[in-house]
């Protein structure tokens, strides 16, 4: 019953929770899960558990993902960012925002950050999913730099627009 139940509100914690107090079978549903996610210390920020989607995401094997931690996979410019945006994250769902994020070969690429803090393994943990909007940034950028671009376009032009009807008069 506690898992139809959270498969019915369909929210991102109860599923979660769930699966850890459910013990194995629901390891899997984590672990197979199609969105990227992980879990790390909230004190080391060493990551304590990735599925194979963040795995993919990423670039790493698991023996690799696991020996990082949070600090690892973020240019060095969000370290700072990111250790203030730790501080008293909620015990339910949290948007943490638009980040960036580095993979094993080096890309940065931007994510969609959302999680929570949670008791895990006798630790705080914040167990966190990370959605890859890399197109959805470099979209927003080229639209953006249109509009941009129209503007200054409408701008720089000296003359005056006239709307005719169809008698050809000014309205």
């Amino acid at each position: 019953m506690l898992i139809l139940e959270s498969i019915s509100n369909f929210k991102f914690q109860p599923i979660f929770l769930v699966m850890i107090s459910a013990g194995e079978s629901y390891k899997q549903l984590f672990e197979n899960s199609p969105a990227p996610m992980y879990i790390y210390d909230n004190e080391t920020f060493h990551f304590i558990e990735v599925n194979h989607a963040a795995l993919e995401q990423y670039g790493y094997t698991r023996e690799e993902f696991l020996s990082l931690s949070a600090l690892d996979i973020r240019p060095p410019d969000e370290v700072t960012p990111f250790k203030a945006a730790n501080i008293g994250v909620p015990d339910s769902y949290y948007d943490f925002g638009r980040w960036q994020h580095r993979r094993k070969n080096l890309d940065i690429f931007y994510v969609q950050i959302y999680g929570y803090s949670t008791d895990l393994k006798g630790r705080r943990a914040t167990v966190v999913m990370a959605v890859d909007i890399d197109q959805k940034v470099a979209t927003e950028k080229k639209l953006a730099e249109k509009n941009a671009e129209i503007a200054g376009m409408l701008d720089s032009i000296a003359d005056g627009f006239y709307a005719l009807n169809h008698k050809s008069m000014v309205r």
